[in-house]
C-alpha cells in the first residue's frame, strides 16, 4: 500500500495503530522528553503558545509497520533476513525524476517580507541543554549543485536565531558542503530551500548517502515508484514538494556566521562553533501544518537507533562493498554508525581483511565509522 503525502502516512499509521496524539504538550519542556520515551509516532496538537492546528510530528521511523510503510515493503522478515531483503530493495531501485506542477497546498499560506517569522511554527526545545529551539531536526535542505545543475538534498540541523535566521550546521565532506562551498568560492550567496514537513520518504532520502549526481527527489521517487510532484520555487528557482507542509525559501550568505550549538546530537552533546546561516526570504504552508522532527538517534531509544542504523545504513554498505569488487557478503550491521559488522562466506585467505577496509573506506562506511568487525557467516551481526 503506498500513500501520496504527510498526512496520508499520517492517517494509514494511525490504522495500523501505530501512532499516538497528545494535546497540550509545552514546546520547552516536554516534547522533546515524551518523543525520547515513546517507541512510536507522536502528533503533537493544541502545543503551548501555539494555535490548535500548528502541529509537530515526532519519530516517524520508531515503528517498524510505519517504516515498511514508507520504504514501501512488506515483510514478516526481522534481524538478518530483513536487512538482505532491504539490501535488495536497494539494488532494484531505479531513481525516477520529479515531476513539475504548477502548484499544490504547500502554497495555501505565502509569507514574505514583513511576514515572515519562522517562529510562527512550534519549534521545540529538544534537550534542555540546547542552545536554543531547532526547527530543523527531520527537515531536508536543497541546494542546486552549480556546476552539475543537479538538487541535493540533506537533513541537516536548523537553530533559530530569530524570525528570519537560522543556523545551519552540515558535516564536513557531505554533499551539502561541497555545493555550498562551490557558491561562497565564487563570492556567491548559496539560494536554499527548507522542507520542514515533508514526504517521508524524502526525509529518509536526505538522511542515507545517495551518491553525487543523483537528486534525493528521483531516489524518493524510486523508492516509492512514483515520481514526487514538485513546484519551482518562486525565488530560488528550487525544487518545492507540492504537498509539504512547510517550506522556507531563502540564501545563504558569504561569510555570515553565527555561533551555533551546543545540540544533542546523536553522538552526544556538539561543541558551540560558527557556522553558516540562512537569510529566511519567504514561508510557504499548508492549512494547519505539521513539522516534522525528531531526536538525534543515539540519545533516543535502542529501537530507535537500531532501526535506523541496523537496516538502514547497513544495506547501503552492503551495496557499496560489493560495487567495490567484495564478494558472499551475507549481512551488514551498524552501531551508531561507529560499529560496522559485517558477516561473509570466507573463501579465501585475506577475504576478511579486504571486506574489512572496504567497508572502512566506502561511502556510507566511511563517514563516522570508527570500528570495523568480519565474522563468519554463522555469526548473526544482529
Amino acid at each position: 500500500m503506498g500513500y501520496t503525502d504527510l498526512r496520508d502516512w499520517i492517517k494509514q499509521v494511525e490504522a495500523m495503530g501505530e501512532l499516538r496524539r497528545i494535546h497540550g504538550a509545552d514546546w520547552k519542556h516536554e516534547i522533546g522528553a515524551v518523543a525520547d520515551i515513546s517507541s512510536h509516532p507522536i502528533l503533537f496538537d493544541e502545543i503551548n503558545d501555539y494555535p490548535a492546528g500548528y502541529r509537530i510530528l515526532t519519530n516517524p521511523s520508531k515503528s517498524l509497520p510505519a517504516w515498511f510503510l514508507t520504504v514501501g515493503m512488506s515483510t514478516a522478515a526481522r534481524g538478518k533476513k530483513l536487512n538482505q531483503e532491504w539490501r535488495e530493495r536497494l539494488r532494484g531501485l531505479r531513481p525516477l525524476p520529479a515531476k513539475v506542477v504548477e502548484s499544490g497546498p504547500v502554497m495555501e499560506n505565502v509569507l514574505v517580507g514583513s511576514d515572515v517569522d519562522v517562529l510562527r511554527f512550534p519549534a521545540p526545545l529538544w534537550h534542555e541543554r540546547d542552545a536554543g529551539r531547532y526547527i530543523g531536526t527531520a527537515d531536508a535542505v536543497a541546494m542546486r549543485d552549480p556546476e552539475g545543475g543537479w538538487v541535493n538534498l540533506g537533513n541537516y540541523r536548523l537553530q533559530v536565531h530569530d524570525a528570519k535566521t537560522l543556523g545551519l550546521y552540515i558535516c564536513y565532506g557531505k554533499h551539502g558542503e561541497g555545493i555550498l562551498e562551490k557558491y561562497h568560492s565564487r563570492g556567491k550567496a548559496c539560494p536554499v530551500v527548507v522542507i520542514l514537513g515533508g514526504d517521508p520518504a524524502l526525509l529518509l532520502t536526505s538522511i542515507l548517502h545517495v551518491p553525487w549526481g543523483i537528486s534525493e527527489y528521483d531516489f524518493a521517487g524510486g523508492l516509492k515508484k512514483a515520481p514526487l510532484e514538485v513546484i519551482s520555487g518562486p525565488i530560488t528557482g528550487l525544487p518545492i514538494p507540492a504537498a509539504a507542509e512547510i517550506a522556507l525559501e531563502g540564501e545563504i550568505p558569504v561569510d555570515q556566521h553565527m555561533m551555533e550549538g551546543p545540540f544533542g546530537e546523536w553522538t552526544g552533546y556538539s561543541e558551540p562553533r560558527p557556522a553558516s546561516i540562512i537569510q529566511v526570504k519567504a514561508i510557504y504552508h499548508r492549512h494547519e501544518p505539521i513539522l516534522l522532527g525528531q531526536l538525534p538517534r543515539q540519545l533516543s531509544r535502542p529501537t530507535h537507533a537500531k532501526l535506523q542504523g541496523d537496516f538502514l545504513f547497513g544495506g547501503m554498505i552492503w551495496d557499496e562493498i560489493e560495487k567495490a569488487g567484495a564478494r558472499d557478503i551475507q549481512a551488514v550491521a551498524t552501531y551508531s554508525r561507529y560499529l560496522i559488522a559485517v558477516s561473509i562466506k570466507q573463501r579465501y585467505a585475506g577475504q576478511a581483511r579486504q571486506v574489512g577496509l572496504l567497508a572502512s573506506q566506502c561511502h556510507s562506511g566511511g563517514f563516522m565509522g570508527r570500528y570495523v568487525v568480519v565474522v563468519d557467516e554463522d555469526v548473526d551481526p544482529f
